[in-house]
């Protein structure tokens, strides 16, 4: 029973953690056009460089999109690369 109701809850929680950060991704999305560019991301995080792209852009295609995104927040890459815990390059509360 107690799986259960914590499987449960994972299962809700899931969709708004990504909805989150999705909301995220439409902040650093400054020209609105779905993907992110390395100087959309250098404006939220100066520290991020042209070699840490590498790192989450898959496709290289030289724009983040949305799965991109995701998948490297999920997978703390966003994290490890700006070495902050929020996924915004700051430190969470």
């Amino acid at each position: 029973m107690r799986f259960t109701l914590l499987a449960s809850a994972a299962f809700v929680a899931l969709p708004l953690v990504a909805n989150a950060q999705t909301a995220v991704f439409e902040d650093l999305d400054l020209d609105s056009n779905g993907s992110l560019s390395y100087a959309e991301l250098q404006a939220e995080y100066p520290e991020f460089q042209e070699a840490d792209m590498a790192l989450i852009d898959v496709d290289e295609n030289q724009m983040v999109d949305t799965g991109e995104y995701l998948n490297a927040v999920e997978g703390d890459v966003i994290d490890t690369v700006l070495g902050a815990e929020d996924g915004r390059g700051g430190e969470s509360n």
